[in-house]
């Protein structure tokens, strides 16, 4: 038995090494990421304050505050702060959703055509691109078999 007092710990009789494993349904502390975040902007420490007033269960909470950490470490600050300003405006607390509106803004954001102003117009005409162009096709037939063979056996069971 743990002495009086001790909850969430991990605790063992004298005398017995320490044991490698950890328990698997027990909540990880998001403490040092949740502070992390919090010292970036005062718009993340908004939104953390939001997800604290709601009453999200504390598996919840910890998902949502490290994938808003794993995006913090994925995205530039620009398209975090934008990301966590559009999910304090929709009041979403979905880690999903959040990550949703990261690839929304990405996309819509940092696509720019290439412009190229050294285009050889007699590219064609290049003895490379001519060899590329007759490469020879690719033999698909072996997974048409597979294919076929995943149809029968869906078919059959």
């Amino acid at each position: 038995m743990p002495p009086f007092g001790i909850r969430n710990k991990k605790f063992k009789p004298e005398g017995i090494p320490d044991i490698p494993y950890e328990p698997k349904g027990r909540v990880q502390i998001t403490h040092d990421e949740e502070q992390k975040l919090r010292s970036i902007s005062d718009c993340l420490n908004q939104y953390l304050n939001f997800i604290d007033l709601q009453k999200l269960s504390p598996i919840k909470k910890n998902k949502l505050i490290r994938r808003i950490y794993d995006l913090y470490q994925k995205l530039s600050s620009h398209f975090l702060t934008q990301t966590i300003q559009r999910a304090f405006k929709y009041k979403v607390t979905d880690a999903d959703q959040v990550e949703r509106i990261a690839s929304q803004l990405v996309q819509m954001e940092s696509y720019d055509p290439p412009f190229i102003d050294d285009y050889d117009e007699n590219i064609e005409n290049r003895d490379s691109y001519k060899e590329g162009k007759l490469t020879d096709v690719a033999d698909l037939e072996s997974y048409e078999a597979l294919l076929d063979q995943k149809k029968e056996e869906e078919s059959s069971g």
